[in-house]
């Protein structure tokens, strides 16, 4: 994503509810669709401010749903799942994943933290803190091709 290509309230006439296999989409016409799944909390309530910590939110919710095979938050109704967003605090991944490392769940959990100002300032303090986890010199691209083989996301 870049500042100005993920907002939607400038389309709002034009949205519409689209099941995508197993994920509520909002879709924008004519070509946008935008998991609810994995958007902001600002995002959720139209800020027109959006910068790149929106972004890290978003990824952070990629890296809860690889490291856990779930969402951060899931529901059959799009408001509730953006009002968790907004609301909720998100099940600690370790408690789906006992064995993830802690200093990587902390990483993952500070991206998904409610206020932009309390997440990563952008993706240059990110992937520092991902290079100071410990297991990050371990993974290799054969690791994860193994540890991908070894999962079985429903």
């Amino acid at each position: 994503f870049r500042p100005g290509h993920h907002r939607i309230p400038e389309v709002r006439s034009q949205r519409s509810v689209v099941r995508s296999q197993k994920y509520l989409c909002l879709s924008v016409a004519p070509v946008l669709c935008v998991s609810v799944h994995f958007m902001s909390p600002e995002q959720a309530a139209e800020d027109t401010a959006l910068d790149q910590r929106c972004d890290l939110y978003s990824l952070g919710c990629v890296a809860y749903y690889l490291l856990t095979g779930r969402p951060p938050f899931d529901s059959n109704s799009i408001a509730s799942i953006l009002i968790a967003h907004a609301r909720d605090a998100v099940i600690p991944p370790s408690e789906l994943q006992p064995v993830l490392p802690a200093d990587l769940e902390k990483v993952v959990l500070r991206c998904l933290e409610k206020k932009p100002a309390d997440r990563y300032p952008d993706a240059a303090a990110l992937e520092a803190a991902l290079a100071a986890c410990r297991s990050a010199d371990k993974w290799t691209p054969a690791r994860a091709a193994r540890w991908w083989a070894d999962k079985e996301f429903a």
